[in-house]
């Protein structure tokens, strides 16, 4: 019997290789043929480093959300026929529902879909075609990913229980995997030595011993971005509040920087717009603050900050309650309530002893519930158990109930 074959879908290659490489090489290093299926990026030339096969997907994907997704099955049918994987595994709303379309006209014996989120589809925004957008994917979901997913993965409780009391899945194809999951090796504070972390402080300006309080994310309204930034103004000169993250063009949602130049003109915040050195950032700072109201899966900017032992504060929300236990690796507040963010920062700037425990905290949450080892396990017995027969890959015994 020929080796057993993955297809791994999303519309974004930087998608599968930031947050599914782990999955990916564990399947391709035991003896899977695994393909990732995504329109072409800067990072499609890599997955040949780890024994993955790219293929090139020419659509219109990447445009927004919407049924004019499902447009897009032609070409991925043909990919998915040519290929005859056993899974067709998707991430994401328009892959989702791309792919279980493809799967069922290449007659794929396995489709499972993956909600890393319901993103700004979900967050409550006034702007109406977001809102019709989000009316019109859960009809798809009805007519096409429902009748085909073997299974729905999601990443955390709520956006479950949303998809099943709606009649989007049934409770039999829903799977609860917390997560992406986050690399404890390469997220770890000493994997940053006290020079480089003193360098990167001098380029940037920020005094030795100066508090940091850093967030990581798109430039969405209803990634709490603004709030964040209310923030940075009501503590100015307490700490050194630091944005990293760009505008996303396509997303109405967007801020734009001409937006948020008041704050570092007026000496609120650092707007450091993308990095590729985040572990450096992250081993800098001292709170890490995710004022979301997206509807995240499990965000994995807290992973990380998590990871490289960082308090959290965060919001009662969706994917974002899931990180932190109250009072022992950080803070929940209501969604928008800057007068809560305010409070939960300052009271942890004034307690560097409460900081510090918060941090060790977040680092064996981490390591005991996202680590990326626990995720791929998770995901091995769920493969094994829809093909209905052992895969070609070592799966440790008691996976299933980490």
């Amino acid at each position: 019997m020929r080796d057993l074959r993955f297809a791994f879908v999303s519309h974004l290659d930087v998608n599968l290789y930031r947050f599914r490489l782990p999955l990916m090489t564990a399947l391709a290093a035991l003896g899977a043929d695994v393909f990732a299926i995504s329109p072409p990026g800067n990072l499609s030339a890599r997955f040949a480093d780890h024994g993955i096969h790219h293929v090139a997907l020419v659509s219109a994907m990447g445009r927004p959300s919407g049924p004019s997704g499902l447009l897009t099955g032609g070409g991925l049918t043909r990919i998915v026929r040519g290929l005859a994987p056993d899974i067709v595994h998707a991430f994401g709303v328009r892959a989702n529902l791309v792919g279980a379309w493809a799967a069922r006209r290449a007659a794929t014996p396995v489709m499972i879909a993956t909600v890393s989120g319901l993103g700004s589809l979900y967050a409550g925004s006034p702007n109406r075609v977001l809102r019709l957008a989000g009316r019109a994917t859960n009809i798809a979901a009805r007519l096409v990913l429902k009748p085909e997913a073997a299974a729905i993965v999601f990443q955390n409780p709520d956006d479950m229980g949303y998809f099943v009391d709606r009649g989007l899945c049934k409770l039999e194809q829903a799977e609860l995997i917390m997560s992406s999951g986050v690399d404890l090796e390469e997220f770890s504070p000493g994997r940053v030595s006290l020079e480089e972390r003193a360098a990167l402080r001098r380029d940037w300006g920020i005094e030795a011993g100066e508090p940091i309080v850093t967030m990581v994310g798109r430039l969405l309204r209803s990634k709490g971005v603004l709030e964040f930034l209310q923030l940075a103004e009501r503590l100015r000169g307490k700490a050194r509040f630091v944005l990293i993250g760009g505008p996303s063009r396509r997303n109405p949602e967007s801020l734009r920087w001409g937006d948020l130049e008041i704050y570092q003109e007026q000496g609120s915040a650092l707007l450091c717009g993308f990095q590729e050195n985040i572990q450096h950032w992250l081993a800098i700072t001292d709170i890490f603050v995710f004022p979301s109201y997206y509807r995240e899966g499990v965000p994995r900017t807290v992973l990380e900050a998590m990871a490289m032992g960082l308090p959290i504060v965060t919001t009662d929300s969706p994917g974002c309650r899931e990180t932190v236990v109250p009072g022992e690796n950080g803070v929940l507040v209501p969604p928008r309530s800057v007068d809560a963010l305010e409070k939960a920062v300052a009271s942890l700037l004034d307690d560097p002893d409460l900081r510090a425990g918060m941090g060790t905290r977040s680092r064996e949450i981490a390591a005991a519930r996202f680590s990326s080892s626990i995720v791929v396990e998770q995901h091995l017995r769920l493969y094994q158990r829809l093909l209905g027969k052992r895969l070609p890959v070592a799966v440790s015994p008691g996976a299933s109930d980490l």
